[in-house]
């Protein structure tokens, strides 16, 4: 209604237009880096006006799932003004952790047992770890086995690792480190070559049932005795550190007092002792061997090496010996030992020529019976270029408690002289790896007349 000054009154209209087709503006996208998962936040979304100045309430799309390290979680909002135009607002947040955690790795442990224990029941503290987002730390044995089974002698390694959510892992390692006390074993053997083959071996042996091994301080006083076993076997255990000597004897020594003398049974005698294999280490075969132990170091190969000595023997025996004029003859000559040990080495007989008589057929190899007793003439050598010396010799074995005889065929020509002639059979001195040299000869008496 409008009404005029001077009283008139009447009515008018106005049309207003609104252009719509203006639309608003929006900012621009964001972008975060964070490292970890704690460290999200959900963002704000802008406030955006339309062109008419009026705020424009944002719908936002579905809540993006947690993202893994390496991945990106995206924030959308869409802004719609009444003249239907569209828009999206995003924030994305990268998910980056390239920080490696900080480990710290247990002490080595280490644990003694007792000589024969195989194994130490052992509190593991498990390594730590530091990092920027969340830390996983794990351990894996060296053989494999559960952080809290049993360790074995010797030295097991835990590896740990420490992970952090995005992959990242580092490591460190610790050892647990079980020892058993110090000890000692060893063996006594047979050695019936004498070290000539470098070693220290043969067959175990107890020297018939007599032997001990005494262990000896520095102080030259017994700290234990045994009895070496059937097998030559012998050990000492739990011990302390130390510098030990072994001692190789006939006497048990009593604990607490001097060291007894070092024998060995009649007939036997060191070829030499070591720790490991090879030849006396320490110089002399005289049943003594100083070992040094602790708890790193076990001497395990202690071993002493002896030998039975042979003795072997020699009977001659002329058929007949009793001799009218020339007479046809048989000399058997028997090797035999007698200590019940393989001979070794080779054997060495010699009889002293004599004008009076000689062999008739030479030395026969090939001959096995001397008239009625069985030889084994096949088994020596037989040498004739001595000027003084019939030779016979042999590398054969004569078995432990066994014998080897030769025999051959001879003539006795006295001429037209009658008396006594004595032939001779000896031995030569270490012949079969014998030392005794008091029973290495034998005589024949020969009663002679002309005829």
């Amino acid at each position: 209604m409008v009404t005029a000054p001077n009283g008139c009154s009447g009515t008018a209209t106005k049309t207003v237009t609104v252009d719509v087709s203006e639309d608003f503006q929006m900012p621009a996208d964001t972008e975060t880096t964070v490292a970890c998962v704690d460290e999200i936040v959900v963002p704000e979304p802008p406030v955006v006006n339309d062109a008419c100045g009026a705020e424009i309430i944002p719908v936002a799309s579905a809540e993006p799932e947690t993202a893994g390290c390496g991945e990106s979680m995206v924030y959308s909002w869409t802004y719609e003004d009444c003249a239907g135009h569209l828009h999206t607002w995003t924030h994305t947040i990268n998910l980056v952790d390239d920080e490696y955690p900080e480990i710290t790795c247990p002490n080595d442990i280490s644990v003694t047992v007792a000589t024969g224990v195989t194994s130490a029941t052992v509190t593991v503290v498990p390594a730590t770890a530091d990092d920027n987002c969340s830390v996983q730390v794990g351990g894996v044995r060296s053989d494999a086995l559960a952080l809290d089974a049993p360790y074995p002698v010797g030295v097991t390694t835990i590896t740990w690792t420490a992970t952090d959510w995005c992959g990242n892992a580092v490591t460190c390692t610790s050892t647990v480190t079980v020892k058993d006390r110090p000890h000692i074993a060893g063996t006594v053997y047979h050695d019936k070559d004498r070290l000539t083959d470098g070693m220290v071996d043969g067959t175990g042996t107890d020297g018939e049932g007599l032997l001990y091994v005494n262990l000896v301080d520095s102080e030259d006083l017994v700290v234990a005795s045994m009895k070496v076993n059937t097998d030559g076997t012998f050990g000492f255990q739990n011990l302390a550190d130390g510098t030990y000597t072994l001692q190789l004897t006939v006497h048990e020594g009593t604990a607490g007092t001097a060291m007894p003398a070092t024998a060995l049974p009649l007939n036997w005698i060191n070829t030499g002792e070591n720790q490991g294999s090879g030849p006396g280490s320490d110089g002399s075969p005289d049943g003594l061997l100083q070992v040094i132990v602790d708890l790193d170091n076990n001497a395990g190969a202690a071993n002493f090496g002896i030998v039975k000595e042979q003795d072997v023997t020699v009977s001659l025996t002329a058929t007949p010996n009793i001799m009218a004029g020339n007479t046809n003859f048989r000399l058997l000559v028997k090797i035999t030992e007698l200590n019940k040990v393989d001979t070794y080495g080779e054997i060495e007989v010699i009889i002293p020529r004599d004008t009076r008589w000689a062999l008739s057929s030479g030395f026969l190899t090939s001959m096995t019976m001397l008239g009625t007793t069985p030889v084994n003439n096949g088994d020596w050598t037989f040498d004739d270029t001595d000027p003084n010396f019939y030779v016979f010799t042999t590398d054969k074995v004569i078995p432990a408690g066994m014998f080897s005889a030769f025999g051959f065929d001879a003539i006795f020509t006295p001429g037209n002289t009658s008396g006594i002639s004595t032939i001779t059979a000896q031995i030569r001195s270490g012949s079969g790896g014998e030392n005794r040299v008091n029973n290495n000869a034998d005589s024949e008496k020969i009663d002679y007349f002309a005829k």
